[in-house]
This record gives structure tokens, C-alpha cells and sequence, in this order.
């Protein structure tokens, strides 16, 4: 399948994981016959599920010893932390520790991992005769001998919905394990995303049934679960013991019927070979392939990442659980007592709270005394499943894939990796499911807390890059055009950057000079006989024009269509704690960032420094950004009245060009704040905000009325919703239609005490109403904007910039 990107799949529920960089692997020395390594082959990467119930219910160390078939099932008697304190070793030697001893290729190795109880201490026949050959080895029956008759044929309805495909891959799930029957969970109590405290008295797995291993797909997959280093950033080096392994694992998978409806499924979509070997051929390479991470090559695969799991940041000193998304990994890690259960994370509704029947579950946990804050796991799914319904995803849907899979509704989240440059498609909508505290790890992460700025400042926590980009054969570039393969945001000189979501082509469009870049077509010609020239009463009353603004919105969103909010409890002002059970913003539509006015508003916020009081440097890229987003909002009906407006009363050229200057310079000159030259802008205080009195001791965060930047921070965990104010009037709280909210959250643990935004609005409708009311009105600008009577509030600075602006409800 030549020119078709490689990758895979990484899983996790809605949330928030671990975009990730690279992993070590241990090294072993090889035995006669073996590899003493492998070529550094391409490999894509990772999937991830995001979840909710249907219906809205939410949702290494090296070879040890593998699972027995003796025994009435596997019980723990006590607590999470239990090990068994000696085990004969896969290979049959007594148990060795590697605490910290040295590791022939620079790391050290984590503490000997332990067998659990019911681990037979003599592996059988059957295990041993995995290291053989593939050729030589002996597999299940073709499961379409076993079940006669079974069609595995897409119907016409699976082939055009991705849902309905996943939906069957659950119903052919012939291996998945019945809750309460063949295992045992007890989800303890729950928690937000960010809480630390333990919540759950033991183990998150008690019981396991004594022939789950006995399952052909269970053992094989157990087999490759020991194969990596845990640490990213380690080449692997595989063993010719390992590749059998690997291909009798395709192999025993390939008869079962989730992979060949899989490989129906992707025959009649034109990605897959008939030819059955050429498909197992790529589903190996595509799982099982080395690529690199952190700049490493050949340190980690799709496998490893998504179903073993990989430690991050160990030579910065800030380890990070990334991946880690399979329950059998976690079962069997928990029961060596090198995972510690720390409890679930809360669902987005109260009194859904999982419990034992659960089958998909957000959880908190640690490994190898490293915190994962959040992952995501199908509990009790068959290995044969999950790697189908990855792979289904992978090469039929985009980053975001909601599906139904059984009674629940999940977002199955797919990054990629091509040529060590991660690749994001997005596609359907996306969903948060748990706390507002989660985040994105869309790649490498490097944390940046409090280290010095050349600015003099010291940055923030390091920002994630949200789960909702959709980007395409793309680069991560910095501000002066370096390459960056993490993934993640990026600080380059004085300004917070990022990897930029470029958008296929018209992303990378956006960095070219503005007379190069292609916008939309103008609103005049797409609206003919649209009559954009303000009437007497509207030119006469500075109501009547903002009225007229709110109906010339043609991109305004709806609510419960194009997202949904969910305000929580009300507060006062003055109160402190938290009312708000999750975020504001729950979900999104896949298409808002499609729109083209949106994603040029989007690529503008990462060009500040939060922080006031430090000089702002605009590089020719970011220059380029802005000349281009005025030039597509001037394409727009609100701006395109907003200019016959300034004419007719005086204010601006009737010479178009010479307008677009004008709103240039009014929302993107650099002006000064805390006596300090070109450290702030228009733009920058009112859409992206700022933290004002660092240097004093006495934060508080300042401007940030957009609700783009909020939904933004808000999904990389940046921002943490506190509730609404409470309105004037009693008896009229927002709801999940309202459109205009006043509310209480902290920005990078700064409290913002009371702040007003318009919701669901257009950028260029916002940007109007503001210049409008900066031109033509005054401090206070008592209007009507659809169904709200507000307060336009306009601070100057001195007499020809923008300070703030910003709506208060008057109703």
C-alpha cells in the first residue's frame, strides 16, 4: 500500500491523553539465532477512544512469567500494592532485580516486575512452542469453519457509516468476557481529572476468571506484552524470537471474525488487498513497525504505545504515562503491583457513575510510580476487537470517529504518525467527557514551569494542543519556521507557540505573504440583492446598527446543533468555590474550525505572551496572520456593513483598503500597558487575554471575553470553569441555549472574578460590534443584539485604541 500513510491508532476515552513522543525499549542479549536488531522502518501512530454511554451515559519491565491455566480463577486478597516476592523468570532462571543498574543502551531498568499469584510458575508446552517458527507453530480454527453460515459481508449501511461498522465489530466480538462472570472489577469511588488523592481501597481488577488465558488471542497477545522498554526514547531492539511472536499473533487474530469482516470492510473501500496474507502483512507493519519519538528513531510502534504503554520525560526529569490503553496490560500490571488504582474519573452526568457491568471506563492511575491523570480502556473487549476496531478507524475515519460500539457511544481518537511528523485528521465531533481539568497530549509535551523567559518573565505550564484540530500532511512549525516533531506547543524566543494545526493545504497556506493566500468568495456575491447599506433609524440609533449585526450573522452558531454548553450552578461574585460540575463547553462540531473566518481567528491566538508587562514580538509570519484574517472577515456581511456605517458617518475611508488598514491598526498595533511599551494589543487583551500583576505578586487575569479562546483552554486544560454569575433578575438562569454568559474561572490557576462573553458568535461579528460601538458610542453602550439588551462597555486608551470590550447583560 504504497503512498498510503502508515500509522496508528493510540486509545483513549474523550479526553485527553497523552499525544506522545518517544519510548525506550530493554535490551536483552541476543540468543543464538536471534536479531540483534532491526531497520528503522516508518510507523505511524496511536488511537485513542473518547466516551460516553449511548443514550448520554458516560461512560518491562522484560519477560516475566505469563499466565497459567491452573486454578479457580485469579483473586487478590488484599490491596492494590501486593506482589509476590520471588517468581521463576519466563526463561526459567530465579527472579533478578534491576533497580537502577546500568543499561547497555543508557537507561536504567525499572524494578523487577513480579508475577502475580496465579501466574504458573512453569510455562506449558503450548507457551514455549510461541518462540518457533510461525510456520511451524499450530493455530485456532478459521473461525468461518467454526460458525458456518456467519455472514461477514458489510452491509451497505455499515459501508456508509462508520458507526455502524463498529457497532457490528462489537457484535462479532465472540471472545469478549461477560462482567461478573469471567472478571471482576470494583470502580471504588470517583474523582476530578486533576485530584491527586487516592480513591479506590484496592484494586481496580479482583478477579479473573481461570481460562481467559486459555483463549488462543488472549495468550498470544500476552506474549507481546513483555517485548518493550517502557521508556520512550530507547531504540527498541527486537529479537528474532520477538518477530514469531509478532506474526503468530496476526496470524491467530486472522482467523477470528472481527478481522475478517475488518478485511471485507476495507477490500469494498478499495485500502486493503484481497489477497488475505497481503493484509496480515499490513496490519503487522502497521502495529507492529518501529518509528521514533523525542527524535529518536526506531523507539516505539503502535503496539507498544497504545496497548503496553510508555513512560515520557525520564531524561527531563518529568516522567508521563503516555498510551497505556488495554485492560489486559492493566490487569496483569496491577496484579505485579507496578500499577496502583487511584479511582475513576467522574462522567460528564451525575448519578451515571460506572460500576462492575461497566465495559468502558475513564480511570487515574499510576505505573511504576508515575501518574497518569487520565486514560481511557474498554474493559473485558477480546485483543482480536480492539485492534480492529483501531484499525477500522485509522483508515476510515479521521482524529475524531464517533461511533456506536454496543451500549455505548464513543469517540475513537486516531493520531498519526508519518515520516516522524504526526498527522491529525479530524473528523465527525468531539466530546469531553469528564473533568474540566483533562488534557491533550497531542505529542511530545515539554513543561516549561516557571523556568526564566528572555523576557524577563517565566512561562506558563506548557499548553497542550486541544483533541479538536484537524490537520493534514503537516509540519509543526515555530514562529521562524523551525521544524518541530513533538507535536505539542512550542515557546521560541518570547512568544508561546505551538505546533499550529495546519489544515491541509489551506493551513499551510496561511504561513505564505497574505496577496498569495486564497480566501472565500465576498459575501456581496454570494448574497446577491443582500442590501448591506445601514437605514436611516439603524444610522440614527447605535442599537438599531448592533441589532442589525446580530441578523447579518450568517456564521453564528446554534445551539445544541453546532455545540453544548453546560453552565452548572450559579454563584455570586464574590464567592469562591467551585459550581460547576465540569466544563463549560461539552462539545463542539466537527466543522466550526472549517469555517474559514474561524480557523484564521484560531491561528491568531498562540502569537501572545499572556503575561503583561513584556514586550510583544511580531515575526513576519504572525504579521502575515493578521493581514490575512482581516482580509477574509472583510469578505463578510457584518464587516462589509460595518464599513458603509463608518462612511456614512464620517469615520472611515469610503476606499475599502484603506478601511481594512484602519481595523488592522485598531485591534493589532502594539501599545503599552504597566508602563511598558508594545506589550499588549487590542486583540490581545479582548479575544486572548492576559495575567496582569505578576511582577506585583497579586495575579489576576485580565481581558478574555472570546469564547473561542475559552472552549480552546478550556479543552487543553488551561481553563477551569467555576459557574455562572448569578443574573439581576431572578428566576432567569442561562441554560445550554443561552448565548450570552457571565461567568467565574481561573486561567493557569489565575481567578478571573466575573467575565462576560457572547457565545456561539462569529469573529468577525464580534470584531464589528466592538469597532462599532468604539467609534460611534461611548464608555457605555446600552444595545440590543438579538433577544439581549446589553451593555457594550468600550475603555479607551487614550483616544484612538482599544483597551477592552466586552458585553454586560442588562436583562
Amino acid at each position: 500500500m504504497e503512498g498510503l500513510i502508515k500509522g496508528l491508532a493510540k486509545a483513549a476515552i474523550d479526553a485527553l491523553d497523552g499525544g506522545d513522543d518517544e519510548a525506550p525499549r530493554r535490551q536483552r542479549p541476543a540468543e543464538d539465532g536471534e536479531e540483534e536488531g532491526r531497520e528503522d522502518r516508518d510507523r505511524s501512530t496511536w488511537a485513542e477512544v473518547v466516551s460516553d454511554k449511548k443514550g448520554g451515559e458516560p461512560e518491562e519491565e522484560r519477560r516475566g512469567s505469563r499466565p497459567s491455566r491452573q486454578g479457580e480463577g485469579w483473586e487478590r486478597a488484599d490491596g492494590r500494592k501486593q506482589q509476590q516476592q520471588q517468581h521463576t523468570s519466563a526463561h526459567g532462571g530465579g527472579q533478578s532485580q534491576y533497580e537502577g543498574d546500568d543499561r547497555r543502551d543508557g537507561g536504567s531498568r525499572l524494578p523487577q516486575q513480579q508475577a502475580p499469584a496465579n501466574w504458573s510458575q512453569q510455562q506449558s508446552e503450548a507457551w514455549n512452542a510461541y518462540k518457533r517458527p510461525p510456520s511451524e507453530q499450530e493455530y485456532s480454527e478459521d473461525a468461518g469453519r467454526i460458525h458456518q453460515g456467519l455472514n461477514l459481508e458489510p452491509t451497505r449501511e455499515e459501508l456508509n457509516s462508520l458507526s455502524e461498522a463498529c457497532g457490528r465489530l462489537w457484535e462479532l466480538d465472540m471472545n469478549r468476557l461477560v462482567p461478573g462472570k469471567d472478571y471482576r472489577i470494583d470502580c471504588g469511588e470517583g474523582k476530578k481529572v486533576y485530584q491527586k488523592d487516592d480513591m479506590a481501597y484496592g484494586n481496580l481488577f479482583s478477579w479473573l476468571g481461570d481460562d481467559v488465558f486459555t483463549k488462543p488471542t488472549y495468550s498470544r497477545f500476552c506474549a507481546l506484552l513483555d517485548n518493550y522498554n517502557p521508556h520512550q526514547g530507547y531504540k527498541e531492539v527486537v529479537t528474532q524470537q520477538e518477530k514469531h511472536e509478532e506474526v503468530a499473533f496476526i496470524e491467530e487474530i486472522a482467523r477470528t471474525a472481527p478481522i475478517k469482516y475488518l478485511h471485507q470492510y476495507l477490500v469494498m473501500k478499495g485500502v486493503a488487498s484481497q489477497d488475505y496474507d497481503d493484509f496480515k502483512t499490513m496490519l503487522s507493519s502497521l502495529w507492529f513497525n518501529l518509528y521514533g519519538r523525542c527524535g529518536n528513531s526506531s523507539c516505539s510502534s503502535a503496539f507498544e504505545h497504545v496497548f503496553v504503554g510508555e513512560i515520557k520525560g525520564e531524561r527531563q526529569g518529568e516522567n508521563e504515562v503516555s498510551g497505556f490503553h488495554n485492560w489486559i496490560q492493566f490487569y496483569l500490571e496491577e496484579a505485579k503491583g507496578n500499577v496502583d488504582y487511584k479511582g475513576y474519573i467522574f462522567p460528564r452526568r451525575r448519578g451515571e457513575s460506572p460500576d462492575s457491568e461497566t465495559q468502558l471506563l475513564t480511570v487515574q492511575f499510576e505505573w511504576h510510580g508515575v501518574l497518569k491523570s487520565v486514560s481511557s480502556s474498554l474493559i473485558g473487549v477480546s485483543p482480536e476487537f480492539e485492534l480492529a476496531l483501531y484499525t477500522l478507524c485509522f483508515y476510515m475515519g479521521g482524529e475524531d470517529n464517533r461511533v456506536n460500539i454496543g451500549p455505548y457511544t464513543v469517540n475513537v481518537k486516531c493520531y498519526r504518525m508519518v515520516d516522524l511528523l504526526r498527522v491529525y485528521l479530524e473528523d465527525e465531533s468531539w466530546e469531553r467527557a469528564d473533568g474540566r481539568k483533562q488534557q491533550q497530549h497531542g505529542g511530545g509535551q515539554s513543561q516549561h514551569e516557571g523556568d526564566d523567559r528572555r523576557g524577563g518573565g517565566s512561562r506558563l505550564p506548557q499548553q497542550q494542543a486541544p483533541a479538536n484540530r484537524r490537520q493534514q500532511q503537516v509540519y509543526f512549525c515555530s514562529a521562524e519556521g523551525e521544524e518541530t516533531d513533538d507535536g505539542g506547543w512550542e515557546t521560541v524566543g518570547e512568544k508561546k507557540k505551538h505546533g499550529r494545526p495546519q489544515q491541509s493545504e489551506a493551513w499551510n497556506a496561511y504561513k505564505r505573504p497574505p496577496s498569495e493566500q486564497e480566501y472565500s468568495e465576498d459575501a456581496g456575491r454570494i448574497h446577491q440583492g443582500l442590501n448591506l447599506e445601514p437605514t436611516r433609524e439603524e444610522l440614527n440609533s447605535l442599537s438599531e446598527a448592533c441589532s442589525r449585526l446580530w441578523e447579518l450573522d450568517m456564521n453564528r452558531l446554534v445551539p445544541g446543533k453546532d455545540y453544548r454548553i453546560d453552565c452548572g450552578e450559579g454563584k455570586k461574585v464574590y464567592q469562591k468555590d467551585d459550581m460547576a460540575y465540569g466544563n463549560l463547553f461539552s462539545w463542539l462540531g466537527d466543522d466550526v474550525f472549517t469555517k474559514p473566518t474561524y480557523s484564521r481567528f484560531y491561528v491568531l491566538l498562540d502569537n501572545y505572551n499572556p503575561h503583561q508587562g513584556y514586550k510583544e514580538v511580531v515575526t513576519q509570519q504572525e504579521k502575515h496572520e493578521e493581514v490575512a484574517f482581516i482580509e477574509e472577515i472583510a469578505r463578510t456581511v457584518p464587516i462589509k456593513y460595518l464599513h458603509q456605517y463608518l462612511v456614512m458617518k464620517g469615520v472611515a475611508s469610503q476606499d475599502y483598503d484603506d478601511f481594512k488598514t484602519m481595523l488592522s491598526s485598531l485591534w493589532f498595533n502594539l501599545y503599552g500597558r504597566c508602563g511598558n511599551s508594545s506589550c499588549s494589543s487590542a486583540f490581545e487583551h479582548v479575544f486572548v487575554g492576559e495575567i496582569k500583576g505578576e511582577r506585583q505578586g497579586e495575579n489576576e487575569v485580565s481581558g478574555f471575553h472570546n469564547w473561542i479562546q475559552f472552549y480552546l483552554e478550556e479543552a487543553k486544560g488551561n481553563v477551569d470553569y467555576k459557574g455562572y454569575i448569578f443574573p439581576r433578575r431572578r428566576g432567569e438562569s442561562p441554560d445550554s441555549e443561552t448565548q450570552l454568559l457571565t461567568v467565574q474561572f481561573e486561567w493557569h490557576g489565575v481567578l478571573k472574578s466575573v467575565s462576560s462573553s457572547l457565545i456561539g458568535v462569529s469573529p468577525e461579528f464580534e470584531l464589528a460590534l466592538y469597532t462599532l460601538c468604539f467609534y460611534i458610542g461611548g464608555e457605555d453602550n446600552r444595545v440590543n443584539i438579538g433577544p439581549y439588551t446589553v451593555n457594550v462597555k468600550c475603555y479607551r486608551m487614550g483616544n484612538n485604541k482599544i483597551g477592552s470590550a466586552f458585553p454586560i447583560a442588562e436583562n
